[in-house]
């Protein structure tokens, strides 16, 4: 059982990771197209795309996109329902 506890929390941690790195990719995508001259709209469009195309998205499970999804609107200033 210790070595199933330890393999879930190496996960958690990888995952988590991910999560962060793939957060901060889609905001710089995000400031690269404000700076080009996009509108607002059109900027987090593009960032949503980009972290939803990237393999970490794709290989992971449905609740942390979710978590990923909103980090990202929540630092982008994108209001919640």
């Amino acid at each position: 059982m210790v070595n199933s506890k330890r393999s879930i929390r190496k996960k958690q941690l990888a995952d988590s990771s991910g999560l962060d790195k793939a957060v901060t990719e889609a905001k710089e995508k995000y400031n690269i197209s404000v700076k080009r001259g996009n509108t607002k709209e059109q900027a987090i469009a593009s960032a949503i795309g980009d972290l939803k195309k990237t393999d970490w998205y794709s290989n992971t499970d449905d609740i942390q996109r979710e978590k990923a999804l909103r980090q990202l609107d929540k630092s982008l200033g994108v209001k919640q329902k």
